[in-house]
């Protein structure tokens, strides 16, 4: 996987300002509110946490009580950001592209092309 290799000393600090055991992360274009918890007690929430825990968070199944109120275009639009998803990841990795498309789409799906939130 590529991306931005963080040092532990960053991962490790305070996610916020003020120590707090727990934090919701909201996004206007996700349905689902990501709770983020120190994994540490007393400590709070660090870098590492709220990322080690998005990330999970993000790789979940879209459930099916989402899918039977979802609009036929936001069937259509979850499911091209799927193929597109599944698509890169065949450049670097056959049986976890055939897995992930199996799979279907995921939270993830919601914010394609998006990573600020």
């Amino acid at each position: 996987m590529t991306g931005i290799r963080l040092d532990k000393e960053l991962l490790d600090q305070p996610a916020t300002k003020l120590s707090i055991p727990e934090l919701r992360v909201e996004c206007s274009r996700v349905p689902y509110i990501m709770p983020v918890r120190e994994s540490r007690s007393g400590e709070g929430v660090s870098v590492r946490d709220l990322f080690e825990q998005l990330h999970r968070s993000l790789q979940k199944s879209i459930t099916p009580e989402f899918w039977k109120q979802a609009s036929l275009e936001v069937e259509k639009g979850l499911s091209q950001a799927c193929k597109r998803r599944c698509d890169k990841l065949l450049e670097r990795n056959i049986a976890l592209a055939v897995e992930a498309e199996s799979a279907g789409p995921r939270r993830i799906d919601f914010i394609e092309g998006f990573t600020i939130f």
